[in-house]
């Protein structure tokens, strides 16, 4: 008769208790069910099976009875338990000669609450060390196993298992020979992405049966069955809207024409494809038709949006959702608002509160998709694996960061040709993805969605682009000259938010009452920048307007100004800016400002490099700087200059710390350093590349829940339900768009905490007190008396 092992005594009053093996069994079960559809069944069974298996011992069954009594009696992770899984299944493996695949499930056994490295950044071996396990520990693991190991087959389940690794290496070996180059990174690298794709799974059965036993309560997911008539259900909507528009103007038809080609395109399967429209030609809705469409043919899983500014993410999640109907299966994401932690062997609250991206249709930023692909905390490796057998738009796929693309591109490659996903990138100006020394590998039957895009853009040309003769202008002088050619309405895009309070300074100086002078900058939540660009939708016509921004109105905004300024940035961001300009045909022909402002731009890395790109343009080419032409060549100064210098690594290999010189991340991802005698497959530091990654230079963000609008209403019920972990996952799910992200060394951070200007709710999620927040500004250090 076996002991029944504790592996979660819930936290009601009753304290219901949930053994080692009730949990291991479901774990195994939700996780196998899950990785089927990319052909990893057996290697997560068996993972779902072994991963707690250390907690079948009296210390850790000591050590949960008193946390459960008194929690702050004993230190969280004090008993080591994800070792005894990962050191059972390789002496399982090696006694019956089964090489890889039992060291592929004991990684994600002993990083299934954080990640580890193989090999560390000082080249000593990590993986050894997590397979050492006290010996009367593992004698008590060993001799309670039986319950979990002996109805079923463990040998013929890892026999298979190691069938579905040499399947996987099959794949992994043509993607790394398609890419054409000699360079053995490439090969390891993705085996990394399989690796981490194991783990995510693994982690998101463990993180969804605990949640589930704590809250006593079934998180049923939709059978592909359901996704299937969803997928029939969003067709007809989005039809019945798009029969809605008008074809009366040569734009409408034009668009439909485009929008005709993205439905047509969808018989052409899997693969990675561009999609190329000219600003203002329906971007948005052309690409979810193709995409449903495909999904319906193809039975996938997830439709995934990706945006790199909130605006953009935040009115086009507006427009789909209005259109679908349906907010329950469609999950805005804009960041993680709970603080993570690693490497501690019992789960936090905020894990279970994190979401799983388990919706039908999910819309993030670029930051969180990067996030999700390379970061190194537990939320974002748990939703990897609902990026398999999906479509994957990557809107304004211009706006990856230079240093990420690498990165990006192979681990693209891997989801699509490994994974079963399609990927679509999505841009007016279409970089050279394919050119760069570790390409992005598109279809070789048919690569673009629409064809003759010289065609399009030609018809769609309705701005030119004029340069003043001045040669550099400060805020002062920028305000003179925006008075000088403003009509009606006017919109400026500046490169930095110091910049943009310094022109709107100036020209609050300048004008009267009667001109509306409006500022938007990342410091405002998405649903305050939403209110702002609807509410000027509504008043350009009527009154005179000023719009001073940063880049976050550049693309995917769906509105429309008689003239627009632009500090000089990278041509790619001129022509999505010249999309704000005369959108609709209101005029014969609007004009674009390109000027040269005062902006420390140095500070923003591929802003200024992307600047000194242009320039170079403007010295060299002199044809229409709208068309694809000019971007190509731009592309071909920016990217080429970047990617091979002597004897130093490529900058698109994420340098560390700006150094050539040094190890990239790329490196420390695929083959690593290996110290002498390392005898395992995986070597990568998957810990320290974790923690080294960020999108943005400037380091990683806070997310700070505002008070602003029915915000106030939501925070006020969930501070008075905290024990209610469902409800308080789903009041965070609707303040996702009250949401200002700063970064930890942001200064303001600091100011508002001197200020007792964050509530701190539940430890890890921060509210900022609704006097540190204006109409005017969004998020301020200086505490107001303004009432929404």
């Amino acid at each position: 008769m076996y002991k029944e092992y504790v592996a979660h005594i819930s936290k009601q009053k009753e304290q219901r208790v949930q053994t080692v093996y009730e949990h291991s069994e479901n774990v195994s079960r939700y996780a196998e069910l899950e990785a089927k559809s990319v052909g990893l069944s057996n290697t997560l069974k068996i993972a779902g099976l072994l991963h707690d298996i250390g907690k079948l011992t009296d210390e850790f069954n000591d050590y949960i009875h008193i946390a459960a009594k008194n929690p702050k009696s004993v230190k969280r992770g004090s008993v080591n338990h994800s070792s005894a899984g990962a050191k059972y299944i390789m002496d399982y493996g090696a006694e019956h000669g089964i090489k890889y695949s039992p060291q592929m499930i004991a990684y994600s056994i002993f990083s299934h609450h954080g990640l580890n490295d193989c090999v560390d950044e000082s080249e000593k071996d990590k993986f050894t060390p997590r397979l050492n396990v006290d010996e009367n520990r593992y004698q008590s693991v060993l001799n309670n196993i039986g319950p979990l190991i002996d109805t079923v087959d463990l040998k013929s389940l890892l026999e298979e298992s190691e069938k579905e690794f040499k399947a996987f290496i099959e794949k992994i070996n043509n993607v790394a020979k398609d890419m054409k180059s000699e360079d053995k990174n490439n090969c390891y690298f993705l085996v990394g992405c399989l690796e981490r794709l194991i783990l995510s799974y693994l982690v998101d059965a463990d993180r969804r049966d605990t949640a589930e036993f704590m809250q006593n309560k079934i998180y049923k997911r939709k059978k592909q069955e359901e996704i299937d008539e969803l997928w029939v259900d969003y067709q007809k909507k989005l039809n019945k809207k798009l029969d809605s528009f008008n074809t009366d103007t040569k734009i409408d038809m034009l668009r439909k024409q485009m929008s005709d080609y993205c439905f047509d395109f969808a018989k052409e399967g899997n693969g990675i494809y561009r999609l190329s429209i000219p600003t203002g030609g329906g971007k948005t809705l052309s690409s979810m038709r193709y995409a449903l469409e495909l999904a319906k043919k193809e039975s996938k899983e997830h439709i995934i949006y990706v945006a790199p500014f909130l605006s953009v993410l935040e009115q086009n999640a507006d427009e789909i959702k209005t259109i679908l109907k349906d907010d329950e299966n469609i999950l805005e994401h804009h960041s993680n608002v709970s603080i993570d932690e690693n490497n501690i062997e019992e789960l936090s609250r905020h894990e279970l509160l994190a979401d799983d991206w388990s919706a039908p249709i999910i819309m993030t930023t670029t930051v969180q998709f990067l996030n999700t692909l390379f970061d190194g905390s537990m939320q974002s490796v748990r939703r990897l694996h609902q990026l398999t057998n999906a479509v994957i738009i990557i809107d304004e796929a211009q706006s990856i960061p230079i240093k990420c693309l690498n990165l990006f591109t192979t681990f693209m490659n891997f989801l699509s040709y490994c994974c079963n996903s399609t990927i679509v990138m999505c841009t007016a100006t279409q970089p050279l993805f394919e050119k760069i020394n570790r390409p992005l590998l598109y279809s070789e039957k048919c690569k673009d969605v629409i064809p003759n895009i010289e065609f399009f853009s030609n018809e769609f040309k309705r701005v030119h682009i004029e340069r003043p003769d001045q040669n550099k202008y400060n805020c002062e002088s920028l305000a003179h000259f925006i008075l000088d050619k403003m009509d009606q309405n006017i919109l400026i895009v500046l490169n930095t938010k110091g910049a943009v309070r310094g022109v709107y300074r100036e020209i609050k100086k300048l004008v009267n009452d009667d001109v509306d002078v409006i500022q938007l900058t990342t410091y405002m939540c998405a649903q305050h920048r939403l209110d702002i660009i609807n509410g000027m939708k509504q008043s350009l016509l009527k009154r005179k307007t000023i719009c001073i921004s940063t880049q976050l109105i550049e693309a995917g905004v769906n509105i429309s100004f008689q003239t627009v300024i632009r500090s000089i940035s990278g041509l790619d961001s001129i022509i999505q800016t010249s999309g704000r300009c005369n959108r609709n045909w209101e005029s014969i022909d609007g004009v674009v400002y390109m000027v040269d402002l005062e902006e420390n731009t140095k500070v923003l890395g591929d802003i200024h490099d992307s600047i000194n790109a242009t320039k170079s343009v403007l010295d060299k080419y002199q044809g229409d700087l709208l068309m694809p032409d000019a971007i190509n060549k731009y592309y071909d100064i920016y990217y080429y200059g970047k990617m091979h210098e002597k004897n130093l690594n490529c900058p698109m290999d994420y340098c560390l710390n700006n150094n050539l010189a040094t190890k990239t991340l790329f490196e420390f991802l695929s083959t690593n350093r290996r110290p002498t005698g390392y005898r395992y497959l995986l070597s990568q530091a998957f810990k320290y590349a974790g923690k080294k990654f960020n999108v943005i230079e400037r380091g990683n963000t806070v997310g700070l829940i505002t008070q602003y609008g029915a915000a106030e209403y939501i925070v006020e019920k969930m501070l008075n339900n905290p024990g209610d972990l469902d409800f308080v996952k789903k009041c965070l799910k609707e303040l996702q768009r009250y949401t200002v992200n700063v970064y930890q060394r942001d200064v303001r951070l600091e100011e508002l905490e001197n200020h007792h200007g964050i509530i701190q709710f539940d430890e890890d999620i921060l509210i900022l007190d609704k006097g540190f927040y204006t109409k005017e500004k969004g998020l301020s250090t200086e505490l107001s008396l303004e009432v929404f």
